[in-house]
């Protein structure tokens, strides 16, 4: 049986009910074994108390652990999603939102973690839209660069009025104009 017991803990910092019910996710996980990564921007508020959690940048939780635990609503898995894709990180959402399509677990279902500790838990595949836009440099000179990408895991929308994507500065579009 393989023990999938490392776990980014993500909560939504702008939702007071997921920042509030932290502490209570962070004993449960520690009680159970769970080896718990967060963010650095946790370690001054939480550090003292929570002394056995590992404190990084999100890259390097992300990196170190099994899986992400989401506290949060469907926008806070879908902020994570491409991130979490990158790495080959499943995520599993506890649902601080309030329509919660994406997010399978609330706060009072914490006893299921242990599925996923004792590798008894099914993974939900789910697809990323890979998006760009392409623009021609010139009519003079023939060619095309990528204007504008992203992936997604839920829909991509082009806007005429707004601007979705941020440009890259030209040194990482590798000299190409925007």
């Amino acid at each position: 049986m393989v023990h999938t017991n490392k776990v980014f803990v993500h909560p939504n910092p702008t939702r007071a009910n997921a920042v509030k019910a932290l502490p209570e996710v962070l004993d449960f996980l520690l009680s159970e074994g769970f080896h718990v990564y967060m963010d650095s921007m946790y370690a001054q508020s939480l550090g003292k108390e929570y002394k056995v959690v590992s404190y990084a940048s999100a890259e390097e939780c992300m990196s170190a652990a099994d899986f992400i635990l989401v506290l949060g609503g469907d926008g806070t898995i879908l902020h994570i999603a491409s991130s979490a894709a990158c790495h080959g990180k499943p995520v599993l959402g506890i649902n601080f939102g309030t329509l919660g399509f994406l997010t399978e677990l609330d706060i009072s279902d914490l006893e299921m973690l242990k599925q996923i500790e004792e590798d008894r838990h099914k993974l939900d595949r789910r697809l990323l839209l890979d998006v760009r836009v392409w623009r021609e440099i010139s009519w003079l000179e023939p060619g095309s660069v990528v204007c504008a990408a992203g992936a997604d895991l839920h829909d991509a929308v082009w806007s005429r009025d707004r601007k979705l994507f941020e440009q890259a500065p030209a040194e990482e579009r590798g000299g190409q104009p925007g």
